[in-house]
């Protein structure tokens, strides 16, 4: 019975050349840094979030929410949360942001 190869046991190498035991200064490891990304306003990235029950945006101007968030990116092994240079919606039409809300869009 053979025995399944995992990532894990490849080193990281899986090319599929047969080297995966064969790590040489060229074929170090590298550690890839993953990032989060959250803005505080309406946008095309989440449509329809605000329909599932676990959603939490709207607590976003809580410091629990940031807790929350800091915590379970962590848990996660996310390096970094990047925010968005923005901290609330862009004007939309006839320099207001009613129709934005209104439309949830």
């Amino acid at each position: 019975m053979s025995r399944r190869v995992t990532f894990a046991d490849t080193n990281g190498d899986v090319s599929g050349n047969g080297n995966a035991h064969s790590v040489t200064k060229e074929t170090a490891r590298k550690q890839i840094l993953l990032n989060a990304f959250d803005m505080s306003t309406i946008g095309h990235l989440s449509p329809g979030q605000w329909k599932d029950p676990n959603d939490r945006s709207t607590t976003k101007l809580s410091l629990d929410y940031w807790t929350n968030l800091a915590k379970l990116l962590e848990k996660g092994g996310i390096n970094a949360l990047f925010l968005a240079d923005t901290f609330g919606g862009y004007d939309t039409y006839d320099g207001k942001i009613d129709d934005c809300i209104r439309r949830a869009s």
